[in-house]
């Protein structure tokens, strides 16, 4: 009976044991998986920031080279070169502000070149061909959406123009070329209240960069009006260089 009773009890703890193996196994593979998901959890989150800012970043440009602000685009580029090491599209933006549009960089930006030397030859439609091969080979890029807008515009697709422009107004809401193109757009669509929204958006943002103007020299006359240099503003003869449209 002990004899039975020890092998009982024996035939128990290996039971036991195996029981626990099996817990910590699986408590292991738990705590794996929990690492695994954070490891990607921390991931998602930076590659999320770099990609939302690079959409910034390229926003910004667009929108001083689109508005003829050589200036302002040249500080944008200037801050995307030094963001990272390799940023996305760098030669194109490169390439539209030097007026050199040889085909370099990757397979996306040697199609945005593409399009843009197709567009300043006239060729609408070659340009609008060229900006959705970009837009398929580097999807999510809002400029890669107004361009093709502008050159479906230029090109008479508007459906598609249309589709684009107005995607695109969500980032581009304060650029005057992209109010304006709309104002044509909705015009020949026959949709004269849209076209009127459009020229109002586009006249707002003339008379708001007419406001930054002002409270730039209106800046200035107070800095003179400190120093006892004049009394009134009406003795200044302000003298503003701008290099916007």
């Amino acid at each position: 009976t002990s004899g039975s009773f020890r092998i009982a009890s024996s035939s128990q703890r290996v039971s036991e044991l195996v029981l626990v193996r099996r817990r910590a196994l699986a408590l292991a593979g738990a705590l794996a998986l929990a690492l695994a998901a954070w490891s990607v959890a921390r991931r998602e989150p930076a590659a999320e920031r770099v990609r939302r800012q690079r959409i910034e970043a390229t926003t910004a440009l667009t929108s001083a080279w689109l508005a003829g602000d050589r200036a302002a685009a040249e500080s944008e580029l200037a801050r995307y070169r030094s963001s990272e090491e390799s940023p996305p599209f760098l030669a194109f933006f490169e390439g539209v502000l030097r007026d050199e549009l040889a085909p370099v960089g990757d397979a996306a930006t040697r199609a945005l070149l593409a399009g843009e030397r197709a567009r300043r030859a006239d060729d609408a439609r070659g340009a609008l061909a060229s900006f959705r091969t970009a837009w398929d080979l580097a999807p999510g890029y809002p400029f890669l959406v107004l361009l093709q807008g502008l050159a479906a515009l230029e090109a008479g697709e508007l459906e598609a123009a249309r589709a684009s422009l107005e995607s695109a107004a969500f980032h581009f809401g304060r650029c005057a070329r992209l109010h304006r193109a709309l104002a044509e757009l909705y015009e020949r669509l026959a949709l004269p209240d849209d076209a009127d929204r459009a020229r109002n958006a586009a006249l707002a943002e003339k008379w708001d960069k007419i406001k930054r103007v002002r409270r730039v020299v209106t800046g200035a006359l107070e800095i003179e009006r400190a120093a006892k240099k004049i009394g009134s503003s009406l003795e200044a003869a302000p003298q503003v260089l701008i290099t916007d449209e």
